[in-house]
């Protein structure tokens, strides 16, 4: 069971490192709206792992500095989510502007890649303590 939720977590990372290429996205998405989606299904997964520790503290009572602990982590995931969002955001100001697309696109795929680790970090954790994911 853990080996799949390994796939799904990949799988969802890699969603987020191709999602917002231009290859990927075409002409009808904008990196914003890209960021959304991806986002959104960043979200499911993170949801899931939640979901599991919330179960997992109720049937085991973990000591309140594991749950301090995944409670920093689900804040960092959402620090990442909207720095990715805001820096889609930046991109497309920069594509509608003619700004530096260059510079937008590399700070959007730095942020993207701080996302996976901080989605990867959170369900790390929740497993090391214990919960099913």
């Amino acid at each position: 069971m853990r080996h799949s939720k390994f796939k799904i977590l990949l799988a969802t990372l890699l969603l987020c490192a191709f999602a917002l290429s231009p290859a990927f996205t075409g002409c009808k998405s904008s990196p914003a709206t890209t960021a959304v989606r991806v986002s959104d299904s960043a979200k499911v997964t993170v949801e899931a792992a939640l979901g599991a520790w919330d179960a997992y503290i109720v049937a085991n009572h973990p000591p309140l500095a594991q749950q301090a602990a995944v409670k920093k982590a689900w804040e960092r995931y959402q620090a990442a989510q909207l720095l990715v969002l805001d820096t889609a955001l930046i991109l497309k100001e920069a594509q509608a502007t003619g700004g530096n697309t260059i510079t937008a696109k590399a700070t959007l795929d730095s942020a993207i890649a701080n996302g996976g680790q901080a989605i990867a970090d959170l369900l790390a954790l929740v497993r090391q303590f214990g919960a099913k994911i």
